[in-house]
């Protein structure tokens, strides 16, 4: 009943989403479900998939799995929508994190100028953390991305790295020459 609930809740932060996809300031959160129909651009079936959404047929697993497939789904379109199809399943988390790994590949930075630019728990992260080295050059700690590790790992489908962070990966391009 508690995950049910949870799920329910969610409803109104992807209503604001869907609002934020067409440029439009949302209205008072009990309008939110009301005036998402008018909207320019909808998720194809919207109001079906949204009724689906919030009805709970039944307080089971089987129908809180099929909400949550409802709700990831109705979410990832949407997503999609703002941030582009390649990263329609990226979480802004990883999206964050996708941008320092860039970073650390083209501009192999000291410590201190990855820890100006980002925050340097990002180093103990685990893409970074995994995939990168910190060496001594000159007197000075630089952060050197293994491309040789991101490759064998990659290969190998990224086993050993979380669901999140496998899909964030997939979105970094190397060469293996």
């Amino acid at each position: 009943m508690a995950a049910h609930q949870l799920l329910s809740k969610g409803i109104p932060a992807l209503c604001n989403l869907l609002f934020l996809a067409n440029d439009q300031y949302p209205p008072f959160e009990k309008w939110l479900v009301n005036y998402s129909h008018s909207l320019e651009w909808k998720p194809d079936g919207w109001v079906a998939r949204l009724e689906e959404l919030t009805q709970v047929k039944e307080v089971t697993f089987v129908e809180l799995k099929k909400r949550k497939a409802v709700f990831k789904g109705l979410y990832h379109e949407i997503w999609g929508r703002i941030m582009g199809e390649e990263h329609r399943e990226t979480g802004l988390l990883e999206l964050n994190a996708l941008e320092a790994v860039k970073y650390v590949i083209e501009n192999q930075p000291s410590v201190e100028e990855f820890a100006d630019k980002y925050d340097s728990k990002h180093l103990g992260y685990e893409v970074l953390f995994k995939l990168s080295d910190i060496i001594v050059v000159d007197g000075v700690e630089v952060i050197r991305f293994n491309k040789k590790r991101f490759l064998d790992e990659q290969e190998k489908g990224f086993p050993g790295f979380l669901e999140w962070n496998r899909e964030m990966l997939g979105h970094v391009r190397l060469s293996r020459s």
